[in-house]
């Protein structure tokens, strides 16, 4: 029997591969060209803008987005 107290906590979700969306394809769903997307990146990463365009992830060296970050950045533009 285990005790819940000592139990491993939950792993977080982590989206598929494919629920990931290259550069080129959020741009074409945001209408952001992909420089546009990369500067998002960089003034989220650098602090000064933590809430430029929508969340991205990176795997090695490449970078993704998940789709469902995507269709909250755009709902958030929206409304």
């Amino acid at each position: 029997m285990t005790d819940p107290e000592y139990a491993a906590p939950k792993a977080p979700s982590v989206p598929s591969f494919a629920d990931l969306l290259t550069p080129r394809q959020a741009s074409e769903m945001t209408g952001h060209p992909e420089t546009v997307l990369a500067v998002y990146r960089s003034r989220r990463n650098s602090g000064r803008w933590p809430n430029a365009g929508p969340e991205f992830v990176k795997v090695g060296r490449e970078v993704f987005y998940p789709r469902d970050a995507v269709r909250a950045y755009l709902a958030g533009k929206r409304g």
